[in-house]
């Protein structure tokens, strides 16, 4: 799926405005990327304004090597707090920003991430980019670091 979908972004990466990715999240996929992906360079969608993940894990690798200029609204699940702290930084117009399950720990040395236009947040297990990110103009804020009962 990976190279499905990065053709797609390279062929109408000018004219996608809204992007919107959901499929069943394998947990038994690598979170490696895999060796083919070593090689492709930065996909960069310069119009999306609003990019919505909620897929499996097999076409996270993507997500690495993804850069979302002109993103406003960023909703991702079950992706990498790394991944999620790379496209909040490739994006300056941010206003909004959703993420629920973020897998794995910031490393030690993540900078801060400036987010001057970012106005609502929900952070949802875990909690980790929160110490990563800058938000001077926050109206909203949502935090849960448990799960909710049954």
């Amino acid at each position: 799926m990976p190279g499905v979908l990065r053709r797609i972004f390279q062929t109408c990466g000018d004219s996608l405005k809204k992007v919107w990715i959901g499929g069943a999240n394998d947990q038994s996929h690598s979170d490696d990327d895999p060796p083919f992906l070593l090689t492709w360079g930065w996909v960069t969608l310069p119009s999306v304004n609003n990019f919505t993940w909620y897929a499996d894990a097999v076409a996270r690798a993507l997500l690495r090597r993804l850069s979302l200029p002109q993103a406003q609204t960023l909703k991702l699940q079950d992706v990498p707090c790394d991944v999620a702290h790379s496209l909040t930084s490739s994006t300056a117009k941010l206003t909004s920003g959703f993420l629920l399950n973020a897998d794995g720990e910031m490393p030690e040395h993540t900078s801060i991430n400036s987010l001057s236009d970012l106005s609502s947040l929900q952070l949802i297990r875990p909690l980790g980019l929160l110490g990563c990110i800058s938000t001077p103009h926050l109206n909203t804020l949502t935090l849960v670091n448990d799960h909710p009962a049954q």
